[in-house]
């Protein structure tokens, strides 16, 4: 029988009226929420964000200013419970967010780059290059990481199974 308020899946039980306690946990509460399921990759790759600082974020582990915390949340469903926690947490999250527009179209290739990369078996050496830092920590021109993410897909072709080497 199942316990009353509380929503019981395969790995854990937690309460049904439990919200989020920190920023990271409601971010990451967020986009666990997701339809179709979003991972911290692709979230980040459709704001052109590196990955690892994503995680770093959700985790607790780095504090992100206000505007690109609104950006963050711009990519993932915040409804009902989950703004309501936002405009209690972060006031000025929440308040950058409603005038935070979705990621464009650029976003979208973004994410398709994302999933190109997390499908691919060298994805860590892909999500090196797509993170690539410029001057002063930020992300590199976004045109000069995804040509050098297609250069490096162009010179070292995937191996199929089964394919006989051409040579002779």
């Amino acid at each position: 029988m199942p316990l009353a308020g509380h929503v019981i899946s395969r790995d854990s039980v937690w309460r049904v009226s439990e919200t989020p306690d920190t920023i990271g946990a409601l971010l990451r509460a967020a986009r666990d929420r997701a339809v179709p399921k979003i991972t911290q990759r692709g979230a980040a790759a459709a704001i052109g964000m590196n990955p690892d600082y994503w995680g770093q974020v959700e985790r607790g582990d780095a504090q992100a200013p206000a505007a690109t915390l609104a950006r963050m949340f711009s990519v993932v469903p915040v409804t009902g419970d989950h703004k309501e926690a936002l405009e209690r947490l972060r006031p000025e999250v929440a308040q950058a967010l409603a005038s935070t527009p979705a990621p464009s179209s650029a976003g979208e290739e973004d994410r398709l780059i994302g999933k190109l990369i997390a499908d691919r078996p060298d994805h860590e050496v892909l999500e090196f290059i797509w993170g690539e830092l410029g001057d002063g920590g930020r992300l590199a021109p976004r045109e000069r990481r995804v040509r050098r993410v297609f250069e490096w897909i162009d010179t070292h072709p995937l191996k199929t199974a089964g394919r006989e080497s051409e040579a002779g």
